[in-house]
């Protein structure tokens, strides 16, 4: 039996498409307005994402090791995976965004519309080698640097 090897990035996308039509119809004044913070600031938002990456669960092992911080290391790398996937949908609504300013068809903002191109963008870059994953990559960085930068924002007021 032969198996497409774009089989995974389609439902990658697919699933990702999902989660953030949940997270459009849960929460729709904060994605909308995550998805436009992130398309504001795109270059100091992937670099946040990226050091927040790599910062994150470096500190949450660190906290994790210590007797008096493994709770609070729990969480917080608990609290990581759930924002990786947040970015990741977020990430797909971005490619949307983008492709829909770039085709001149979205006067309204974000729409249902958004995340079915973020979806078909997504799988688009899937499908051409080294540079897709890599803007993909970029993409979802600046979806993460954009939540970091919130939550930040959140502890400080």
């Amino acid at each position: 039996v032969s198996q497409s090897r774009y089989g995974p990035a389609i439902t990658t996308s697919f699933i990702l498409a999902l989660t953030l039509l949940v997270l459009y119809k849960l929460a729709h004044t904060q994605t909308i307005r995550a998805l436009n913070l992130t398309t504001e600031g795109f270059g100091l938002n992937v670099l946040w994402g990226a050091v927040g990456v790599i910062v994150l669960p470096v500190v949450s092992i660190i906290l994790m090791v210590t007797i008096l911080g493994a709770g609070f290391g729990i969480i917080l790398l608990l609290s990581y995976f759930a924002l990786l996937l947040i970015a990741s949908a977020l990430g797909l609504g971005v490619i949307g965004y983008y492709i829909e300013k770039l085709l001149r068809i979205n006067k309204t903002g974000v729409t249902y519309r958004t995340i079915i191109w973020g979806m078909l963008g997504s799988v688009a870059l899937s499908l051409i080698p080294i540079v897709g994953p890599v803007v993909s990559t970029v993409f979802f960085l600046a979806a993460f640097g954009t939540i970091l930068k919130r939550l930040k924002a959140k502890i400080n007021s």
